[in-house]
């Protein structure tokens, strides 16, 4: 379970690899026995976890991870599999809360009645669909109150650039938009699938979260 990162660690999406129901070749991820550099730890403080660079330099953040053990000499097909790392993975998507749970069950477990040893060490984990843009805002937009229906889609360009920041369909009726630069920003909602659409542009971020707000009246 990695969190990506492109300009500094942890500042993209999150990604999952589940494990394989029939393992043939085996993998694992072992930087600590070799000594690697390592930096901020997950709390759990599970080995082989935290800030590393790959070999191409690119900044990842690995909160879990799930190595096979001695599996040589095992005779019974099924625990072979379960020593290698063998299981299940399940992504569990809460649509009213945008919360997005990880699941990682060892081969043999019993989903039934699960145990704590039940899932790989650092399973389940939740993240926020915001959390899957982890990139830290520089500035904040004004809080965005949108009267009409839930959820609209909102679209953050940077003027100075013309660079699109951002598109999200938001969960509920009010959002703070992070940017990334003091410049000036156009503000774009609305309801694609009504095309239905309200714009404002040469807005001015502040460094205080919150500190303003911007109203949107959809009839």
């Amino acid at each position: 379970l990695v969190q990506y990162g492109i300009n500094d660690y942890r500042d993209a999406g999150w990604s999952f690899v589940p494990p394989a129901i029939a393992v043939g070749y085996s993998r694992w991820f072992r930087p600590d026995e070799l000594n690697y550099p390592v930096s901020n730890r997950p709390a759990h403080g599970l080995p082989n976890t935290g800030e590393y660079r790959d070999a191409f330099g690119n900044p990842n953040y690995v909160y879990a991870i799930g190595n096979p053990g001695e599996f040589g000499g095992i005779q019974n097909r099924y625990e072979f599999q379960n020593k290698k790392s063998g299981g299940l993975g399940f992504v569990i998507f809460n649509k009213e809360t945008r919360d997005i749970t990880v699941e990682c069950w060892h081969f043999l477990s019993d989903v039934s009645k699960p145990l704590n040893d039940s899932q790989f060490p650092g399973w389940p984990f939740t993240v926020s669909q915001m959390d899957n843009y982890g990139r830290v805002a520089a500035a904040w937009l004004p809080l965005l109150k949108i009267t009409g229906d839930p959820d609209p889609v909102i679209q953050i360009t940077n003027q100075s650039t013309g660079e699109l920041e951002y598109i999200v369909r938001i969960n509920g009726n009010e959002f703070i938009p992070k940017v990334f630069k003091r410049n000036k920003f156009s503000i774009k909602i609305g309801y694609p699938e009504k095309n239905l659409f309200r714009e404002a542009k040469n807005i001015e971020p502040d460094l205080t979260r919150g500190k303003t707000q911007l109203e949107f009246v959809f009839n």
